[in-house]
């Protein structure tokens, strides 16, 4: 069985159907979860784009030398990333070539034992940035046209629970609103910021609605509920974080799905945006910190 069967798979961050898709992943889960890994990344300085992103397991010294030709040409440095069995990726920071964005132009990564690793390659602005909760790095994959035009990540877990974030500020009371199946039913509180957000526990037969809408108007935390139910055919395609710069707050939320769009709820103005492209995944839930209003995000899926 392959990683990605039993992965969720975020992004592709960048430019989409462009050149050739690839996908590099680890072999068979949920094997490699306990294993040693290794990331390996080719790039030039001051050239654009880096031209190779790889995960592979760390079995033996052949498996890091002897690599087969990656998505992009393979030119300039190589830099090995190794992963201890206990060790993984809590925070992905990168950025595209300016000003056309054209390729992958840096990347910076973070373990979950606090070492740095690089950035490897030409620094640009803007930059992306997402923390990883919970879950282990299985693969990556995107779209080249020479250098990487686009790339994602796949994560996975023991128990098949992935989780992002949060963005925002992380102070205050932890939170975690989540249902054991896929998400259908999602409450938002908000009026200037984004007050509460919880999601039906009972998704067959949604009797728990009212009691929680009726929860959210006592509670007096904001100007207006929006309910979203989701088809049975709907899934979560973006997720859009707006959070101000100065308080470093979560300031509004958006949703869309291969069917429609929800939001933005809240205020977006002088505030930046954290997209999340899932490309497999089903939402289970959202957590975060200081749940009335809400500082921080996250969101929790499954394969």
């Amino acid at each position: 069985m392959a990683a990605s069967d039993n992965a969720v798979m975020f992004g592709p961050w960048g430019r989409t159907f462009t050149g050739k898709f690839w996908k590099y992943e680890l072999p068979e889960l949920p094997i490699v979860l306990g294993q040693e890994t290794a990331i390996i990344i080719r790039y030039k300085e001051n050239t654009p784009g880096i031209n190779y992103i790889k995960v592979v397991p760390l079995l033996d010294k052949d498996n890091i030398e002897n690599q087969p030709e990656g998505s992009g040409p393979v030119v300039g440095d190589t830099t090995v990333i190794l992963l201890g069995a206990d060790e993984f990726i809590k925070e992905f920071t990168f950025g595209f070539s300016e000003p056309d964005a054209k390729y992958l132009s840096w990347i910076y990564l973070v373990d979950n034992k606090n070492q740095q690793h690089g950035p490897f390659g030409t620094l640009t602005t803007p930059k992306f940035s997402f923390t990883v909760t919970k879950g282990k790095l299985v693969g990556f994959f995107g779209w080249n046209e020479g250098p990487i035009s686009s790339f994602g990540v796949e994560l996975a877990s023991s128990d098949n629970v992935v989780m992002v974030g949060p963005w925002g500020l992380n102070e205050g009371i932890t939170w975690h609103h989540q249902v054991k199946a896929q998400c259908t039913n999602i409450i938002i509180n908000y009026g200037v910021r984004v007050n509460r957000i919880t999601v039906d526990p009972d998704e067959n037969s949604g009797k728990n609605k009212d009691n929680i809408k009726h929860h959210l108007k006592r509670s007096g935390d904001g100007d207006y509920i929006k309910e979203i139910t989701l088809g049975p055919d709907e899934c979560i395609k973006d997720c859009f974080v707006f959070v101000k710069p100065d308080t470093k707050c979560l300031s509004a939320l958006g949703l869309s799905t291969n069917k429609d769009m929800y939001g933005t709820y809240g205020t977006v103005d002088d505030t930046s945006v954290f997209p999340l492209p899932v490309t497999k995944g089903k939402l289970l839930g959202f957590f975060g910190n200081n749940e009335v209003p809400i500082n921080s995000i996250g969101f929790e899926f499954a394969p």
